[in-house]
């Protein structure tokens, strides 16, 4: 102790400092705990949004993939009749109005074109072309799949 001290603190002076302490230290306690939880809400909202955005855009994509399979389907089907029709006329002969007259080329044109169009439509095998077809295909400049 110094010359000037008066004596030590009195005990009740010390407890109500120690009590102020005390409660500032639990005041901002509490505003930490406060924070940390809005934090917590925050981010648990934050990821519920995006999970929710995340569930719409998966259920849009599956929407978007069923249409397309419908699309498909109705596609495939429509290729499969397109195929039924052309099938019969690829292996047709030519054949002429009257004896030595040539074919007439619209006759010509139908079974080339059947026969282009089931090929390229990969129906299958294309049978060979009839002997007539070739011939008067030349004649007329027709191109003929084979």
């Amino acid at each position: 102790m110094t010359a000037g001290d008066a004596g030590p603190r009195p005990v009740t002076d010390v407890d109500t400092q120690l009590r102020d302490a005390i409660a500032s230290v639990y005041k901002v306690r509490w505003i930490f705990l406060f924070a940390g939880a809005m934090l917590l809400v925050g981010a648990v909202a934050y990821l519920g949004s995006l999970a929710f955005s995340q569930q719409a855009q998966i259920s849009a994509a599956q929407k978007l993939a069923r249409n397309q399979q419908q699309q498909i389907r109705s596609q495939q089907a429509q290729l499969q009749s397109s195929c039924s029709f052309f099938q019969p006329l690829t292996g047709l002969p030519v054949s002429t109005p009257a004896p030595g007259r040539p074919a007439t080329k619209l006759g010509v044109q139908i079974i080339a074109g059947a026969r282009d169009t089931y090929h390229g439509q990969h129906c299958g095998p294309l049978p060979p072309p009839a002997a007539s077809l070739v011939t008067w295909a030349s004649y007329w400049h027709i191109p003929v799949a084979r």
